[in-house]
């Protein structure tokens, strides 16, 4: 049998066998879409494109392989007659038989070669072209507030300050277990869309959250697209303008869809409209914006950061430019909650959006616990007992004047344990050795900090989350070989430029033991940070997640 024969009958069977594996994994993709809900089927195929594609290339090989199997088959049954019929030639047959082998296996290689060599760009421009039309399908609005796990209600949640942008740290944890006071409206809120004082406990309350936001769904559909700006297309500013209900009221709420379509008509990108949209919704009749609710937090200076506040100095309680600043400063801070959580959120249930967050819209994050190390946490002591621990938080010593620690732990993730360790033992020689201040710390108590130093130049804003929240940042100082501290340019949770790196007005001693602390760090691969020469991280901390697990 020739090899252009042999080539032929390959190729032939592998197409055959590509299409059949396709079609194989096409039909129980399918299956499994049509369990979606109406408007995820499409996403659920995109998401399928790879193991269909797999099956056609798998399908492929193995056609290959049958056609030159097949081919070896038939050309030894015509060499065995020949054979038969030739035997004074018998040596020659013979090498021609294995010449023919070889071409046999040469054929097969070159079409594996062939499969994977067209595999990735073919695959590649098929997710292309589903994407596409993924893109133009339509959006489960109602899977976005399905529950109280659902992005939607989770990136309300992170707005209210309520969870983080990861969808963890939730109000079912210590400081919000039970609820929190509203200042501003004399309630007791609970739930994560902090709802006012109906639910008899956070559960009761999160299902009334639910069913508020529902509620909101076709009134804010009608508007947007009535404002010529789809909700379909515009999920973000979808999510902002129910958020804007659950914070205000419909007289505000209302106004939101066509002052975003505005913006965008006057060229703003898609964040700068829906902040300016937010702001705008609250005027008056009179043209006044009028928010008596968040007049009591911008005077309580509950959720702006000292720059924000540096901003209204000056300014009469109530006048036009205190209330614009003012509430444009709570409604920055609520719609980057929102932008962060879509795409965090996203990430940690394995999602990538094609376009407008659609497939964070609609498919929700596994509450699987991760399998590794990640979620464990190591006491430091148990590491190395020559550490000195000093957790300030389970003091009245710290910068909130009260114990919000239980016990006085020094809790990490046992890479950055290990790490820190090993700084220890490097000072050993020195007659030196480490104090930590403060290690994991749960995400509840972050929020308390917030609500008292609500500065992200020195507390960690919780709807994003801290490192420290992480187990993967310590504050610590230098003590000698009796345990006495060593001199440095401030005291601990300091948020002076004393604590600065860059401070030269303290003395040559103290700039010498913080480069010292500085240097012994950054030798173990941890980094430093500008403000606070006490502080420091794990380079990979991102790869952890925020927790609230109680010490």
């Amino acid at each position: 049998m020739r090899l252009k024969n042999l080539l032929l009958i390959s190729t032939l069977s592998a197409i055959v066998t590509a299409a059949a594996g396709s079609k194989f994994s096409w039909d129980v993709s399918s299956w499994q879409c049509n369990l979606a809900s109406p408007g995820a089927e499409q996403v659920c195929k995109l998401q399928s494109v790879p193991s269909i594609w797999r099956g056609a290339k798998s399908g492929f090989i193995l056609g290959g392989i049958l056609g030159v199997a097949g081919c070896v088959f038939i050309s030894r049954k015509q060499q065995s007659l020949q054979f038969q019929v030739a035997q004074p030639i018998n040596e020659k047959v013979t090498a021609t038989s294995n010449d023919v082998h070889w071409d046999y296996l040469s054929a097969g290689i070159l079409i594996g070669a062939i499969a994977f060599a067209v595999s990735e760009p073919v695959k590649n421009q098929v997710v292309r072209r589903v994407a596409i039309a993924t893109a133009k399908a339509p959006v489960s609005l109602e899977k976005l507030f399905e529950n109280s796990r659902s992005i939607g209600n989770v990136a309300i949640c992170a707005a209210e300050g309520n969870c983080s942008s990861d969808g963890s740290g939730t109000h079912t944890n210590l400081y919000l277990q039970g609820g929190h006071f509203d200042p501003a409206n004399d309630v007791y809120n609970r739930g994560f869309c902090s709802d006012q004082g109906r639910g008899r406990d956070n559960a009761d309350a999160d299902n009334k959250c639910v069913e508020r936001n529902k509620s909101r769904l076709n009134k804010i559909t009608q508007l947007m697209t009535a404002a010529g700006t789809p909700p379909q297309q515009h999920i973000k500013a979808f999510i902002s303008g129910i958020d804007q209900w659950n914070q205000a009221s419909p007289r505000v709420s209302d106004k939101f869809p066509s002052k975003y379509s505005q913006a965008l008509q006057q060229g703003m990108t898609e964040e700068a409209a829906i902040k300016w949209a937010r702001v705008e919704a609250f005027r008056n009749w009179r043209g006044q914006l009028d928010a008596s609710g968040l007049r009591t937090v911008c005077s309580s200076k509950w959720s702006l950061s000292t720059q924000q506040k540096a901003g209204l100095i000056g300014l009469s309680v109530g006048s036009e430019q205190y209330m614009k600043r003012c509430i444009g400063a709570d409604q920055k801070r609520r719609t980057d909650a929102i932008a962060i959580t879509l795409q965090n959120y996203g990430k940690s249930a394995g999602i990538s959006p094609v376009e407008n967050y659609r497939q964070s819209n609609i498919i929700q994050p596994t509450t699987t616990k991760p399998k590794n190390s990640n979620t464990q946490l190591s006491d430091i002591q148990s590491v190395n007992k020559d550490i000195v621990v000093e957790m300030r938080y389970a003091t009245a010593d710290n910068f909130m004047g009260k114990k919000v620690y239980p016990v006085a732990k020094c809790l990490l993730k046992p890479t950055v344990a290990k790490k820190l360790s090993a700084v220890q033992q490097d000072l050993a020689p020195l007659g030196l050795g480490l104090k930590v201040y403060d290690c994991y710390r749960p995400l509840s108590i972050q929020k308390l900090m917030w609500e008292i130093k609500p500065d992200e130049d020195y507390v960690a804003n919780p709807a994003t989350g801290s490192r420290h929240n992480r187990g993967a940042a310590v504050d610590l100082t230098l003590v000698d070989s009796t345990g006495k501290e060593l001199e440095m340019p401030s005291a601990f949770d300091d948020f002076t430029k004393k604590a600065h790196r860059n401070y030269t007005g303290s003395s040559v001693t103290a700039r010498q033991n913080s480069l010292l602390l500085e240097a012994a760090m950054k030798r173990r691969n941890f980094t430093s940070i500008a403000k606070e020469w006490w502080h420091f991280d794990s380079p990979d901390w991102k790869k952890f997640p925020v927790m609230d697990l109680p010490l």
